[in-house]
This record gives C-alpha cells, structure tokens and sequence, in this order.
C-alpha cells in the first residue's frame, strides 16, 4: 500500500513540474492522447503478439480502469502519434529521444525499460521538450494539431 501511496507521489510531482509548460485544459487533452494511444499499443501487443525482454513489464488489463501511472507506451507507437500529427519525425529523432529518457533523472521507469516504453508523465516532458525546442519541427505544426485536436485522435475512438 505504502510503495502505491509513493508511486502515485512520484506521478502527481512529475505532472506539477510539467504544468509550467502546459494548462489544465491541455493536460487534460494530452491525457485523453495517451491514454487513446496506450489502447492501441496494448490492442497491438494483443493483436500481433509483441513482447518485450521478461524484465519489461506492460500492464494489459482493461486501459478504461487502469490508472495513468500504469500505462506505458512503446517508443513504435510513440512514433505513430508523431507521424499521425504530422510531425517530421525520422529515426534519428527517436534516437535522440529514446536519450533523453534514459538520461531523464525525472523519470520514474525503471532504468531497463527506458529505451523501450514512455509513462504519461515522461510523455508530458517530453511534448514540453520537443515545444520549447521546436524538435523535429514541432511548433510549426503544434498550432494546427491544437486546431484540431480529433485528427489526433483519428480512426481510434
């Protein structure tokens, strides 16, 4: 009970720190994004019968009554957001994203699964990375993305 009590402190710390670049409309909005597209990582991982190593642990319950801090999302699907917002993204920048995680002292993962998998919070810094360094080109099209939020969302509600 206690290391739950201290996982969900570690979440709601790693989200104020992320409230400086995003507003509670749009948390909530980022949220909705994630959450949508852990469904379609773990419907994938269900479907195609993808695995990781046996120490990289994905939950694969029911995503409508798991709490965000035990979603995670694969840096393959993470992509796919990318490129269905439109985002020029290329390997190299997945690189270089897959750093920046590992290397993240905020990131509440496990080393092991760094390179492999994103939490919600960690999916946060890393929008608020990418904006405030316009990585990939990212502002150029963050305000049509804002514009039209359901063209994230697309074939998966």
């Amino acid at each position: 009970m206690r290391l739950l009590q201290t996982q969900q402190d570690v979440a709601a710390s790693q989200e104020q720190r992320c409230k400086h670049s995003f507003n509670e409309k749009e948390l909530e909005e980022l949220r909705v994004i994630f959450r949508t597209w852990c469904a379609v990582f773990l419907g994938d991982m269900k479907k195609y019968a993808l695995d990781f190593a046996d120490d990289i642990r994905v939950n694969s319950g029911d995503i409508d009554t798991m709490d965000d801090s035990e979603l995670k999302l694969s840096f393959d699907t993470l992509e796919l957001l990318f490129r269905q917002l439109g985002v020029p993204i290329t390997p190299t920048h997945m690189k270089q994203l897959k750093g920046k995680m590992i290397l993240d002292p905020q990131n509440g993962l496990p080393v092991h699964e760094r390179a492999y998998l994103v939490d919600c919070n960690g999916f946060f810094r890393l929008l608020a990375f990418m904006l405030d360094s316009n990585f990939a080109g990212l502002r150029e099209t963050s305000e049509e993305i804002a514009q039209a939020p359901a063209a994230v969302l697309g074939d998966f509600e």
